[in-house]
């Protein structure tokens, strides 16, 4: 622990102190969005970086695994997996990587 003037900063060098992350942020009012767009980018650093074929391939393995999600995991998860996985369904790559949310 840190030197610190009595009366000023009291147990703000403390080491045991911790920050909790509060829980209902803006992400989980609207996650569906967001996760989207999490997934877009999957997409398009590969294309970016790998090629189209690459991000192609990435689309499809994507969509495999969110149906699968969208199966085993209940309630709100699991339609957000099922939603994700819909999007992704309709959406070729070259759309992904044409257009904005």
């Amino acid at each position: 622990m840190l030197p610190v003037p009595a009366g000023r900063l009291e147990g703000a060098l403390h080491a045991r102190r911790r920050v909790r992350p509060r829980r209902g942020a803006t992400t989980s009012q609207n996650w569906g969005p967001l996760f989207r767009e999490q997934l877009r980018g999957h997409v398009r650093f590969l294309a970016k970086h790998r090629g189209l074929g690459q991000a192609e391939r990435a689309r499809r393995l994507l969509l495999a695994s969110l149906r699968l999600r969208g199966i085993v995991f209940p309630g709100a998860r699991g339609r957000t997996y099922k939603e994700a996985a819909h999007w992704l369904a309709a959406t070729s790559t070259r759309e992904l990587l044409e257009t904005r949310a």
